[in-house]
Formats: C-alpha cells, structure tokens, sequence
C-alpha cells in the first residue's frame, strides 16, 4: 500500500469531522512544515487509527461538540444549562440557514 505524505499545503484534509485532531497511522508521512502548521492552528496530532465513532458523526452532532469544545476549553463555559442554552441558539440560526 501506497504512504500518503501530509504536509503543509493538504494537512487540512486530514482533519477528523468534529474534532481538532489529525489522525497519522502508519500509512502515513507527516512533514516538519505540516507539523509546524497544525501546532499553529492548535490542532491535535494522534497517532494511531481513526476511532469510527469520529467518522459516523452527523453534522449536528459535529456541530454540538464544536460549541461544547469552544465554550469549556476557550471560554471555561462549564455550566450546562448555558451550554446548552448555547447550543441551542447556534443549531437554530445554523439550521434555519441551511
């Protein structure tokens, strides 16, 4: 089987739905600049398979942990009546756009 090269110009494809992680297995060849640009975009690098649970996701679901990741990591929102207030609001103007 072919090795898949990640650098700095197609690491974003790699990117698993939902989460800030990129998942490398051993098909794949990370370089210094995609490693230097997914620390600086804050992404996570996790070596290992993709679990399925990160790829069998709906939309919504990806969108709720989202908003649940920004407010208790960025905004250290852990009250969840206000998460979930939150998360209401943002899946009512999301979906009403769609």
């Amino acid at each position: 089987m072919k090795k898949i090269l990640l650098t700095k110009n197609n690491y974003k494809e790699y990117i698993s739905k939902g989460s800030s992680n990129i998942y490398v297995d051993n098909n794949m060849i990370l370089t210094a600049g995609a490693k230097d640009e997914i620390r600086k975009n804050n992404l996570k690098i996790v070596y290992g398979e993709k679990p399925e649970q990160d790829s069998n996701l709906s939309e919504e679901e990806i969108l709720k942990n989202k908003v649940i990741e920004i407010l208790k990591q960025d905004h250290n929102v852990t009250d969840e009546q206000k998460v979930d207030k939150v998360i209401k609001i943002v899946l009512k103007i999301v979906l009403k756009n769609k």
